[in-house]
Order: C-alpha cells, then sequence, then structure tokens
C-alpha cells in the first residue's frame, strides 16, 4: 500500500454510518448490476444465515488446489461452498455490524439502499478527501475536529494535542506540511518529523 492515495474516513454520526454501509450495494444498481449477484460485495450475505453448503474445511487437498487455490490447511476455516464451489458469502462475512446500525431490520437497511443519494457518498467518501481545501476552509474542518475532540478550538489545545490533530489530519484529507503549519501554528520540520514517526 506505499506511494497509493488512501484515506480514512470519519463516520461522525449513525445517518453517515448507516449512507456509507448502503453506498456499496447501491453502487451496483447504479452500474446496472443485479445486487444479489454484484461479486464485489458481501450484500448477499446480510439478514441471512448460510443454510447448508458444503464446509471448506472438509475439502481434499487437490480440491482445496482447484477450488482454493491454496495448499494451506482449512482445517480451522468455517467457510461455506455452494452446489457450483463458490463460497457462500453469509458463511465469511462478518455481518453484524452492518445489520446492528439497522436494527437488525432489512427493511430498514433496503429502504437506504434505495434511498441512496450515490453522488453525494461519491463526493464524500473518494473525491474530497483527495482534494485540496483552501486554508480558510481547512482551518474551519480542522477547528471542527478539534471542538469535536477536545471541546475548544485550536487556539486553546495543546502543542501535544496539535501534533495529535495533524497526524489523523494527513490521514483523513489531502493536505501538506506547510498548511498544517499554518493551521496549526507549528513548526514545519516538527510536524514533519511528527508524520513520519507515526507512519514507521
Amino acid at each position: 500500500m506505499r506511494r497509493v492515495d488512501v484515506k480514512a474516513i470519519d463516520l461522525d454520526s449513525d445517518s453517515y454510518v448507516r449512507n456509507a454501509l448502503a453506498y456499496i450495494p447501491r453502487n451496483a444498481l447504479d452500474n446496472g448490476c443485479n445486487v444479489n449477484e454484484y461479486e464485489w460485495s458481501g450484500y448477499r450475505a446480510v439478514f441471512s444465515s448460510a443454510a447448508g453448503g458444503r464446509p471448506v474445511r472438509l475439502l481434499s487437498k487437490r480440491e482445496r488446489e482447484q477450488i482454493m487455490h491454496t495448499g494451506d490447511d482449512l482445517r480451522d476455516v468455517d467457510w461455506l461452498l455452494d452446489d457450483k464451489s463458490r463460497l457462500i458469502p453469509s458463511s465469511w462475512c462478518d455481518r453484524d455490524y452492518l445489520e446492528q446500525a439497522f436494527d437488525y431490520d432489512p427493511a430498514f437497511f433496503l429502504r437506504a439502499v434505495g434511498s441512496q443519494n450515490s453522488a453525494e457518498m461519491h463526493q464524500k467518501l473518494i473525491d474530497n478527501p483527495r482534494q485540496m481545501m483552501p486554508d480558510s476552509e481547512f482551518f474551519r474542518h480542522a477547528n471542527t475536529v478539534c471542538n469535536r475532540w477536545f471541546q475548544v478550538d485550536i487556539s486553546q489545545i495543546t502543542i501535544d494535542r496539535k501534533y495529535r490533530l495533524a497526524t489523523y489530519l494527513v490521514r483523513t484529507t489531502k493536505t501538506t506540511v506547510a498548511q498544517l503549519s499554518r493551521t496549526l501554528g507549528l513548526e514545519r520540520e516538527k510536524i514533519a518529523a511528527a508524520i513520519m514517526r507515526k507512519r514507521q
């Protein structure tokens, strides 16, 4: 993952979490796919149970190599295969987080998928973290995070907390050492060193 532009997004409200969880199956629908057949999400796993299926742990060595493309010992693996030797999603997905976010109610989840504004979520989850903000907007964003974390403005927090905030902002936004220095009132060299220490 080195030199890959990946950002961590702070999902800071229940509605934001639910919209993010509904975004992937909605993305499948928006691309003309049947969400039940979309291979790049665990949609078929949610609100279901793995009824039947062939346990992966019972595969012979040859079957493990042909079906799972591995020679590893799978005796401790609880996954199940369907009659076409495909993994049954509900046997390997940890779906409880999604289900509890929607109060274990499939209708609630389907409503969220159906009413999903994919363009807005794409902007929030994919585009925004990769776009530089002007200093004024970046300061407002950093100050909002600071108030959420410490209940005070940036000007009132300690230097240690400013460095903690700086490393978070590097992970979650597109910014530079110079912009962080201007926003937080810290020396560039010290911010750069703090970021390097965090990455090691």
